[in-house]
């Protein structure tokens, strides 16, 4: 996807997305999510269920300090292939997420 985003908390944006996918993916598997912004912990709980995921541009260790760490404090601008592997990363999840859900209501 193209879209503008924000130089400012970019890491924090890419966090929540991939956290709030992560999270409805769960919700459509009929499971409950812990109240935690952990993405290890939300992936293994999929992966436990027996979910694979598609390879991605980063690993969710690396945006996982956005979460909190990163969210406000100044941080030094996230380099343009940083910005583009964590959009990647996104897209990715995002596409996986909606088939699994399309596959799980059908």
């Amino acid at each position: 996807m193209n879209y503008p985003l924000p130089s400012d908390n970019f890491g924090f944006h890419a966090q929540q997305a991939i956290e709030k996918l992560l999270k409805a993916l769960i919700s459509a598997k009929g499971g409950v999510y812990p109240f935690i912004h952990n993405l290890g912990t939300l992936r293994l709980q999929l992966v436990d269920s027996g979910e694979v995921f598609p390879a991605f541009a980063c690993t969710f260790a690396e945006i996982q300090p956005y979460a909190v760490l990163f969210r406000y404090d100044d941080m030094e601008d996230l380099s343009e292939e940083d910005r583009l592997r964590f959009m990647e990363t996104v897209d990715v999840l995002r596409a996986f997420v909606l088939g699994r859900i399309a596959e799980l209501a059908g």
